[in-house]
């Protein structure tokens, strides 16, 4: 699946990631971190900053989106943390469109 991101996007599906599971699972997500998470030139470009559990950038950057190659058990990854994210009520609003994508687009 083809899917554009902007950083927030990444950040959040970066956050949400389970981190247990069998071997596959676990080596998928240490995939997905890699691909997700901003190089040393986007820290550099978004201006990223860590303030305690926050990750702040410029917000001119807010709507950039990057294109990703997901393959179906990324994505049924993804699919499965916002559906019991869903489930538990503990959805957020800056997961809605992320939720939308994975779970409602299916």
């Amino acid at each position: 699946m083809k899917v554009k991101l902007n950083i927030a996007e990444r950040l959040s599906i970066v956050d949400i990631l389970p981190i247990q599971g069998n071997y596959i699972t676990i080596k998928t997500i240490n995939r997905l971190r890699d691909l997700l998470l901003p190089d040393s030139k986007e820290v550099k470009k978004y201006n990223l900053i860590q303030e305690g559990n926050q990750i702040k950038w410029d917000s001119r950057y807010d709507n950039e989106t990057k294109e990703y190659e997901l393959d179906e058990f990324e994505c049924e990854i993804i699919k499965r943390q916002l559906i019991e994210l869903d489930k538990s009520e503990k959805l957020t609003p800056n997961l809605i469109k992320l939720y939308e994508r994975f779970v409602k687009n299916d």
